[in-house]
């Protein structure tokens, strides 16, 4: 039984994402791979714990057996930072299904909504009505857009606070075939590298779907909108692209050792009771 064990430092930088780009990829190619142990004892993030959730989800994607243990660290950020795992005793257990069973399977359209509506109303600021709709209904296309075009096989939502419920974050993960490699499908362009490709999806009216009922692209425009006027962060993860929007450094691309699964999209919402966010 070829067992393997991931003890790396797991921080907020370009190294973190290639290492856990590299453990993805390894654990979706070495067949003979049937154990993982978890044992981050080092400064490790909790987006990477939230990620560590995703890795069930994968291995289902792929048609992957992998049992799937934790140190007491993982399983205390797990349990009590993200609630990504039941509460209980998980020592020396394998945690493969409590995390699929915990992990938010969203596919039909009474679950988007229901998902993406209790982002406004349980993230910490102010919105009126209108603004809330609105975000809403953006937040709910990046779902239909995993469905439509991204030919996934899983989509999944997240949901948790960090910095005492300081900031609320939440997370849109699909299996597909990635922004960028859809990016070039679309524009008969395999000669495009992945940061062309996200920037082109992030262009305003931009979109790769088939159905143009929903004005595509805007959406991302009134999140960064949002995001700077709230001081948050955005995050995408797709190709060998890494897309980072925060207001202290602006947009910025970061060139991976690895294609990265599907996507990820991720956006920190921080706590703010002194302003009201209002749509002109």
């Amino acid at each position: 039984m070829k067992s393997y064990e991931f003890c790396q430092s797991l921080g907020k930088s370009r190294l973190s994402y290639n290492k856990y780009v590299s453990l993805v990829n390894m654990i979706i190619n070495d067949t003979e791979l049937e154990e993982l142990y978890l044992n981050l004892e080092k400064r490790t993030s909790l987006l990477f714990i939230q990620y560590l959730s995703y890795l069930p989800i994968i291995c289902k994607s792929f048609n992957r057996n992998l049992a799937i243990y934790a140190n007491e660290k993982t399983l205390y950020l797990m349990q009590q930072r993200i609630n990504s795992l039941d509460t209980g005793d998980f020592s020396n257990a394998d945690i493969t299904n409590e995390l699929l069973n915990n992990t938010k399977i969203v596919s039909t359209e009474d679950e988007i909504l229901e998902w993406v509506s209790k982002i406004a109303t349980e993230a910490p600021v102010f919105m009126d009505d209108r603004l809330q709709n609105i975000f809403t209904t953006y937040i709910g296309e990046i779902f239909h857009n995993c469905h439509e075009h991204a030919s996934a096989k899983y989509v999944v939502g997240s949901k948790y606070s960090k910095r005492s419920g300081k900031i609320y974050t939440f997370s849109i993960y699909d299996t597909g075939k990635g922004i960028p490699e859809n990016v070039r499908l679309f524009q008969n362009n395999i000669e495009l590298d992945d940061r062309k490709a996200i920037e082109w999806a992030l262009g305003a009216g931009h979109s790769t779907a088939k159905n143009q009922s929903i004005p595509r692209g805007a959406g991302f425009n009134l999140l960064h909108s949002f995001a700077e006027n709230n001081n948050g962060e955005i995050r995408i993860l797709s190709g060998k692209c890494l897309y980072i929007y925060n207001s202290k450094t602006g947009r910025s691309f970061y060139e991976l050792k690895e294609n990265m699964v599907g996507t990820l999209f991720e956006m920190d919402i921080v706590c703010d009771p002194n302003h009201r966010y209002i749509l002109k």
